[in-house]
């Protein structure tokens, strides 16, 4: 539509001509006479590309809604991750609820469709929002440990897979072993863990019922010592 196109027009033009007065006036104002003719695609897309540039629009996030909790169906899969950064951004409010679940059930249906860094991205926007979504995190996890695929993720996205469980409390013990035993195998993935992963790690370990080979529990002690200087009050305590 009209309204995607502009929107796009003005990302190739960088993420200051969103900052303009008169153009921030002007796409709102369109978005509030178009948004309810916009086909889903296009909602989806406006709202990944709004949701990159800080800019809220109460009129479309409402539509965005509306149809995810009338007729959820309408979003293609790529549609569907297309508005995982507007609910990441934006939070979640009375009525988004319930369209984020909508979301994540339309999203676990196609869940073996999706790459490994997709169902990290789906993972990691739920648990910022704090959604404990069961049926979809059991989907994803369950994507995630097929095959052994979270091994394809970066190092760093391993580390925030392991995470997400304690940031939600939903615990997949299977996917967690798996994650160990990789970590045993390849133990060079830990050198490009941050502070903040290995915490993230160690607080999911710590409330799973998963065994921890002493080989590991040495290798992750080995890296806790070095990001000692890097660790807060917090993540001691931890």
């Amino acid at each position: 539509g009209e309204v995607v196109r502009f929107v796009r027009s003005l990302s190739l033009l960088g993420t200051s001509t969103f900052q303009e007065p008169a153009v921030r006036a002007f796409l709102l104002m369109r978005l509030k006479q178009a948004v309810w003719q916009m086909e889903a695609c296009d909602l989806a897309e406006t709202a990944q590309l709004l949701a990159a540039v800080s800019i809220y629009s109460a009129d479309l996030s409402s539509a965005v809604e509306l149809l995810l909790t009338g007729n959820p169906w309408a979003y293609s899969p790529p549609d569907l991750q297309r508005l995982l950064p507007h609910f990441q951004t934006w939070g979640l409010g009375k009525i988004q609820k319930k369209a984020f679940q909508s979301l994540g059930l339309r999203i676990a249906e196609h869940a073996e469709l999706l790459s490994p860094v997709q169902a990290l991205e789906v993972i990691d926007t739920f648990a910022a929002v704090g959604s404990v979504h069961e049926v979809l995190l059991q989907h994803m996890y369950l994507r995630l440990l097929l095959e052994r695929s979270f091994a394809e993720l970066p190092a760093d996205g391993i580390a925030r897979l392991a995470a997400s469980m304690s940031k939600v409390q939903h615990y997949h013990t299977g996917l967690l072993r798996e994650i160990v035993a990789h970590i045993q195998e390849e133990p060079t993935i830990l050198q490009d863990w941050s502070a903040e992963n290995l915490s993230g790690l160690l607080r999911s370990l710590g409330l799973a019922p998963v065994r921890v080979p002493p080989s590991v529990q040495i290798l992750l002690g080995c890296r806790y010592t070095a990001l000692l200087p890097e660790l807060g009050s917090s993540e001691l305590k931890e």
